[in-house]
């Protein structure tokens, strides 16, 4: 009877204790940068680390790279060394759509993923840009996206003569609340 106990002690515990893979966390998204509708930056919640900061490709892990490794369409021809600003997202925390603002001299290829802690990945985006660009992805449908989710997004340049020259990342929450300092954090 007590081995019998044990047993279904242990089973009990492993099966409680296990998260299924897909349950797991992949990434780690600790920390926002807060921002107005106008993209203006009045805070950061967390440790926002390198958040919008741009990196050499290899900076990212072979996960990470993966989440922009989708087709598309956009073709390299005609681009060409560029200077990349950061780029910056608005609002954020933000509640129906989350933009990005990306800036280039010069034409290159962007590619930009919209993932969550999990490694799903709910929004992708390819397109060539020069000059300022605004990106928006809608995040209003709580049933695919729900109120106090953490989201990353994951961007490359790439060039004809290179292929993801600058990549990064950055976060965003999603919140339905009139002060985010109240019910999102």
């Amino acid at each position: 009877m007590k081995s019998s106990l044990t047993a279904v002690f242990f089973i009990s515990f492993f099966l409680f204790a296990c998260k299924k893979d897909s349950e797991k966390d992949i990434i780690t998204i600790q920390g926002f940068k807060l921002t107005d509708n106008l993209g203006n930056q009045f805070g950061v919640n967390g440790n926002a680390d390198d958040d919008w900061k741009l990196r050499n490709w290899t900076e990212l892990s072979a996960r990470e790279q993966a989440f922009l490794g989708f087709a598309d369409n956009v073709t390299l021809s005609n681009t060409t060394t560029a200077t990349i600003g950061e780029p910056v997202a608005y609002p954020n925390p933000c509640s129906s759509a989350s933009i990005v603002y990306f800036n280039s001299s010069d034409s290159v290829k962007l590619k930009v993923a919209l993932v969550d802690s999990r490694g799903t990945v709910y929004r992708t985006h390819a397109m060539k840009i020069k000059g300022g660009q605004n990106i928006a992805f809608d995040v209003s449908n709580r049933s695919e996206i729900p109120s106090g989710k953490s989201l990353r997004y994951y961007y490359s340049f790439s060039l004809a003569s290179q292929e993801h020259f600058k990549a990064g990342y950055g976060d965003i929450k999603v919140c339905d609340e009139a002060s985010p300092f109240t019910g999102c954090f």
